[in-house]
């Protein structure tokens, strides 16, 4: 995945979700860029599975909610690269893209934070699921508003 500039979103609302509407099941997928500098947004009620490439370059993010908490779940597919270092490589190149794709999502999903300011306090984990033990597991990496 490559974002180049979080302040264009072309963003795109599935049957169910609306520019305000739901909190949960509100699902992100944002998918890889190629040749723009424009990140591609998806916002339904299911990830778009139907975008989704081989390579399982997209970026998943949705709403949860526990223990009267909200929080925002964020999902990256590592895998199992032909090596550790290229494994690493894609791990380290996500956890560059992640801040910029929550800018993004900010920018393109603004009328929803708007009518939702209290999201903002949630904390943001990110699953990493990678077949190498030392890529995978989950980070907490701060709170919606750190990544305005």
């Amino acid at each position: 995945m490559l974002i180049l500039n979080p302040d264009k979103v072309d963003i795109k609302y599935q049957l169910g979700a609306t520019p305000t509407q739901p909190i949960i099941p509100r699902k992100y997928t944002f998918l890889p860029i190629v040749n723009t500098s424009t990140i591609s947004m998806i916002v339904g009620l299911e990830y778009a599975y139907d975008q989704m490439k081989q390579s399982r370059d997209e970026l998943l993010a949705s709403f949860k909610f526990h223990r009267h908490h909200y929080f925002f779940y964020m999902y990256c597919y590592i895998g199992k690269e032909t090596t550790i270092s290229l494994a690493r490589k894609r791990y380290e190149t996500f956890l560059k893209q992640i801040p910029i794709a929550l800018k993004a999502m900010y920018h393109g999903d603004s009328a929803f934070f708007k009518a939702h300011p209290f999201l903002e306090q949630c904390p943001v984990y990110i699953h990493f699921d990678s077949d190498y033990p030392s890529l995978n597991g989950v980070e907490q990496i701060g709170y919606l508003s750190n990544y305005k």
